[in-house]
């Protein structure tokens, strides 16, 4: 397929736009129904967050996507610099022992570095790191700005709990069958 592209610039807009689709073909019977005034503004961020996550969702990857990791497993948290380990810490705040011997993932890359990005853009003032990595990871809680949110949109929509909205959203992103590989199963076809 000598048109086809495998970038990572192209793949991450893929999963950005595929992630797109998928929100709006779950959410379709709420947009057009009577309640979506209600919902909209609300709705609009949830889906705004979901693109974001979509376009972010390889950042902590290095080249070569998970082989990357095994280069750094000797790497400590310990062993970030300073501003970049201060936005873990509450991914371990619930932990008694101490998290500086904790092995670095690329979960962890990608929340720093998403910490990083979003405190030098304008960004941060509508998402957190925590939330765009909610949607990315099991490891990490929604800040209570968007637990909040998805109080609000599951209340509206009638479909369950906001910890069930939670998991529509981030079986988007990560799942058997998620934008990721179905960007990437369309991009190989």
């Amino acid at each position: 397929y000598p048109s086809s592209t495998h970038t990572r610039y192209s793949h991450s807009l893929g999963v950005m736009h595929v992630s797109g689709q998928l929100f709006n073909s779950i959410f379709n019977d709420v947009i057009a129904s009577d309640n979506y005034s209600k919902v909209q503004k609300d709705l609009d961020e949830l889906y705004k967050c979901v693109r974001i996550s979509g376009l972010l969702h390889d950042l902590g990857h290095g080249p070569y996507g998970h082989q990357f990791e095994s280069i750094f497993k000797g790497l400590k948290v310990s062993d970030l610099k300073n501003d970049l380990m201060k936005p873990l810490d509450w991914v371990y705040q619930k932990k008694k022992e101490d998290y500086s011997n904790q092995s670095l993932k690329h979960e962890h890359y990608s929340y720093a570095l998403i910490s990083v990005i979003l405190n030098e853009t304008n960004l941060n003032s509508h998402y957190s790191a925590r939330d765009i990595c909610c949607l990315l990871d099991s490891n990490f809680e929604p800040s209570r700005k968007f637990s909040e949110l998805l109080e609000r949109v599951s209340e509206h929509i009638g479909g369950g709990s906001k910890d069930s909205l939670l998991g529509v959203l981030k079986a988007i992103l990560s799942s058997d069958i998620d934008a990721d590989r179905i960007d990437y199963l369309q991009r190989d076809s």
